[in-house]
This record gives C-alpha cells, structure tokens and sequence, in this order.
C-alpha cells in the first residue's frame, strides 16, 4: 500500500463518486445491471469531460464494482490522480463489494489498486 501524500499537496480539482455497485445476481429488481456499463461508463465520460478532469486533478471513490470502478478507470485514462477510501481491508471488500460481479470485474479492482493511493476506514469506539 503506497502512502498518501502530505495533505499539503494541492490538486487543481478534486471529484469524487459514490454510485451503484453492479446488481448482484439475485437481486430481485434491478438497480444497476450490467448490461448498461458502457452506457453508465458513457455518461461517467461525458461529464468528466465537460468538467476538464485530467492531470493536476483528483479523483476518490469507494472502489466498487459499478459505478466507482467505472469512474476510477474513466479518471485514470484521463490521467488524474486517483485514491481509493475502502470501507474494509482490501480482501474483506472484494468479497463484500466486487466479486459478485465477477472475476473480470475483480481483475479491474485490483488494477486500480496497482494504480491510485489505498485508504481503509478504520473502526471507532463510541
């Protein structure tokens, strides 16, 4: 896991997403299926786009399967810096948020992670 820089470090913009996880097989109503992830993908784009996100910039999500995975390899090609705030230690998450979706969706998490700054929630007392 690579350390974050000092938070010092300024960025020209910073965007963040939080979207739907890919429809697990057995849910009942459909949400996000994925057959519209190039659609979603498409539109994830478009808006990067019209806000100019490129180097200089920064980009954090969840890393989920879906939307967050989408935006994180959308943010990259356009060559933004990417962190990735994980609800759980990274194989916990996987099960939990990725691979119901499937291994290929699994491979693309873990490239992302080869790719962006890792930060894991840490647990609090009340």
């Amino acid at each position: 896991m690579s350390e974050l820089p000092h938070p010092s470090a300024r960025f020209d913009k910073i965007v963040i997403c939080s979207g739907h996880m890919i429809d697990a097989p057995d849910r009942k109503t459909p949400r996000f299926p994925k057959e519209k992830a190039e659609a979603v993908r498409a539109k994830i784009a478009q808006q990067l786009e019209q806000w100019e996100i490129g180097a200089g910039d920064l980009a954090v999500c969840g890393g989920a399967c879906g939307a967050d995975i989408l935006f994180a390899e959308e943010c990259l090609r356009r060559g933004a810096q990417l962190r990735l705030l994980l609800a759980q230690e990274t194989d916990d998450f996987v099960r939990d948020s990725v691979s119901h979706a499937g291994e290929e969706w699994v491979r693309r998490f873990h490239a992302l992670c080869e790719k962006s700054a890792l930060r894991f929630r840490r647990r609090r007392r009340c």
